[in-house]
Protein backbone atom coordinates (compact mmCIF):
# COMPACT_ATOMS: atom_id res chain seq x y z
CA UNK A 1 0.00 0.00 0.00
CA UNK A 2 1.23 3.43 -0.87
CA UNK A 3 -0.37 5.81 2.06
CA UNK A 4 1.47 4.02 4.51
CA UNK A 5 3.73 6.37 7.11
CA UNK A 6 6.36 5.88 4.15
CA UNK A 7 4.06 6.28 1.42
CA UNK A 8 5.98 7.87 -0.98
CA UNK A 9 9.42 5.41 -0.38
CA UNK A 10 6.99 2.84 -0.81
CA UNK A 11 5.88 4.24 -4.46
CA UNK A 12 9.47 4.98 -5.21
CA UNK A 13 10.69 1.11 -4.41
CA UNK A 14 7.68 -0.18 -6.13
CA UNK A 15 8.50 2.16 -9.33
CA UNK A 16 11.95 1.07 -9.59
CA UNK A 17 10.79 -2.52 -9.03
CA UNK A 18 8.33 -2.46 -12.06
CA UNK A 19 8.79 -4.41 -14.63
CA UNK A 20 7.97 -1.55 -17.12
CA UNK A 21 10.84 0.19 -15.74
CA UNK A 22 13.12 -2.98 -15.41
CA UNK A 23 12.60 -3.85 -19.36
CA UNK A 24 12.88 0.08 -20.30
CA UNK A 25 16.31 0.14 -18.31
CA UNK A 26 17.25 -3.15 -19.41
CA UNK A 27 20.35 -2.03 -21.62
CA UNK A 28 20.90 1.14 -19.94
CA UNK A 29 19.82 3.34 -22.64
CA UNK A 30 16.11 4.76 -23.02
CA UNK A 31 14.75 4.40 -26.49
CA UNK A 32 11.87 6.71 -28.20
CA UNK A 33 10.10 3.38 -29.05
CA UNK A 34 9.91 2.64 -25.62
CA UNK A 35 9.08 6.19 -24.50
CA UNK A 36 6.05 5.95 -26.84
CA UNK A 37 5.26 2.58 -25.78
CA UNK A 38 4.86 3.34 -22.39
CA UNK A 39 3.02 6.51 -23.05
CA UNK A 40 0.63 4.28 -24.88
CA UNK A 41 0.53 2.59 -21.48
CA UNK A 42 -0.32 4.87 -19.35
CA UNK A 43 -2.96 6.11 -21.42
CA UNK A 44 -4.90 2.81 -22.22
CA UNK A 45 -4.52 2.89 -17.89
CA UNK A 46 -6.05 6.35 -17.43
CA UNK A 47 -8.68 5.79 -20.78
CA UNK A 48 -9.51 2.44 -18.36
CA UNK A 49 -10.28 4.82 -15.28
CA UNK A 50 -13.03 6.57 -16.87
CA UNK A 51 -15.55 4.39 -16.51
CA UNK A 52 -14.45 3.17 -13.11
CA UNK A 53 -14.38 6.41 -10.63
CA UNK A 54 -16.50 9.21 -10.44
CA UNK A 55 -15.89 13.09 -12.13
CA UNK A 56 -14.46 13.92 -8.63
CA UNK A 57 -12.05 10.67 -7.86
CA UNK A 58 -11.02 11.15 -11.22
CA UNK A 59 -9.99 15.10 -10.41
CA UNK A 60 -8.28 14.08 -7.16
CA UNK A 61 -6.49 11.18 -9.14
CA UNK A 62 -5.48 13.91 -11.94
CA UNK A 63 -3.94 16.45 -9.34
CA UNK A 64 -2.13 13.11 -8.02
CA UNK A 65 -0.58 12.41 -11.27
CA UNK A 66 0.32 16.26 -12.07
CA UNK A 67 2.16 16.60 -8.58
CA UNK A 68 4.00 13.52 -8.62
CA UNK A 69 5.20 14.46 -11.66
CA UNK A 70 6.38 17.70 -10.86
CA UNK A 71 8.21 15.79 -8.37
CA UNK A 72 9.69 13.54 -10.58
CA UNK A 73 10.84 16.10 -12.73
CA UNK A 74 11.97 18.43 -9.76
CA UNK A 75 14.41 15.31 -8.60
CA UNK A 76 15.65 15.27 -12.08
CA UNK A 77 16.17 18.48 -12.53
CA UNK A 78 18.20 18.84 -8.76
CA UNK A 79 19.67 15.54 -9.32
CA UNK A 80 21.69 16.79 -12.89
CA UNK A 81 22.11 20.30 -11.12
CA UNK A 82 19.93 21.97 -14.06
CA UNK A 83 18.02 24.11 -11.32
CA UNK A 84 20.92 26.72 -11.74
CA UNK A 85 18.79 28.01 -14.77
CA UNK A 86 16.97 31.62 -14.28
CA UNK A 87 20.32 32.34 -11.75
Amino acid sequence: MIFEENGLQKLQENIFRSESLQSIMADSKVSEAELEAQSAKVDALLKDMNGKFTSEQLQDIDRLIQEYGVLLASTVFHNFKLNSFGK
